[in-house]
Formats: structure tokens, sequence, C-alpha cells
């Protein structure tokens, strides 16, 4: 059934989507002094579409990545390692160990995102943005979510964070990777094939 004025698929974003937008917005501000050796978007990207587990609201995203997604940091031979998943064979992580810097800053900004997020999470109404996190991510960025799922007509909107994204070769990287994760099957239970 199609409906009058319904809002096409490619607008439409799961809550995967929404929760790795969210964080890599939140990744940008929090670094934009130094973004040479902010996390970059592939491990997060990767990281989080693992800790999914098909959790039907943003919030729920949310709490399951951020509190699962370091525990798909495998360590090899002494190595922190990210999986691609289309290409196990490769790195996302293979920087860190020259440059130490980026392995510390990827788990101070998980650290952070878990604290910031956390107000959020905790926040009442469900409209209300704690004032720190909408610091930390851009008042602009938090009307538009909101006014993606609340819109002014009072109408309900689509579950949709309408935040655009660039189209550049990370982007698209992470795209495939996800799409490869995501494939595979609930990775929340990844000894179930």
């Amino acid at each position: 059934m199609v409906l009058t004025g319904s809002i096409p698929d490619y607008k439409v974003r799961t809550p995967l989507q929404q929760a790795i937008q969210l964080l890599k917005r939140h990744r940008d501000c929090m670094f934009a002094e130094d973004g040479e050796h902010k996390p970059i978007s592939i491990i997060i990207t990767t990281l989080a579409a693992h800790a999914y587990n098909e959790e039907a609201s943003l919030s729920a995203a949310l709490q399951s990545i951020l509190m699962n997604m370091d525990r798909y940091i495998e360590e090899r031979d002494g190595i922190a390692w990210v999986s691609n998943p289309v290409n196990p064979a490769e790195n996302f992580a293979d920087k860190w160990p020259e440059e130490p810097c980026k392995r510390d800053n990827f788990f101070r900004w998980l650290a952070q995102a878990r604290q910031d997020f956390a107000q959020y999470l905790r926040a009442s109404p469900y409209d209300t943005i704690p004032d720190e996190l909408e610091r930390r991510l851009g008042p602009a960025l938090v009307k538009r979510a909101l006014n993606s799922v609340m819109p002014d007509d009072g109408a309900i909107g689509a579950p949709a964070l309408l935040l655009g994204g660039g189209h550049d070769a990370e982007l698209e990287r992470a795209r495939h990777a996800v799409d490869a994760i995501q494939s595979s099957g609930s990775q929340s239970r990844p000894w179930v094939r």
C-alpha cells in the first residue's frame, strides 16, 4: 500500500544509521581542534554495526552501541584489531600501533560519548536534550534532529534524523562494511551463524 505523501525510502534512517551519524558528529565536535588524530569513521561505523542488535529506537540503539562497541576490538599478537568485515585480513586500526594517540583518543572519545549520551538517555521528557549534549553536538543539529521526529505542525514525523552526509570514499567504505556486517546476521551473538 502506498500512502500519499509518504517519505521516500532513501530518506528513512534506521536506528543504526541515526546512531552512527550522532556518534560521528559527537566525535567531530570533540576533536574540532585535532582532526588528524580523531577516531576514524570506519572504526566507529564498524564497531557500531557489530554492537547494534536491531534495536527499534534510537535511544536503545545508542545504549547498546555505546556499551558494547569496544568489545569488538580484538587483540591479535598484542595489536588492537578492528577487522574489515569484507576483508578480515585488513585492520582498520592499523595506525594505532605507530600513533598510540589515535587509540587513546578513540577510548577517550568513547568514554566521553558514554557520559554525554547517558545524559540524553536519562533526559525527561523525550524531546529534551541536555544542555551539555546540545553544546557538544551543536544547536543547529539538535534542532534538525528534533524537528525530524517532531514537526512544527504537530504531525508525527518520520523515524529519521535527516542530517545529511558526505559521499567521500571513507563513507562509501563504511557503508560497505555496515552492509557486510548486517548481511551476516545479528552481531550480538557472534557465535550463532
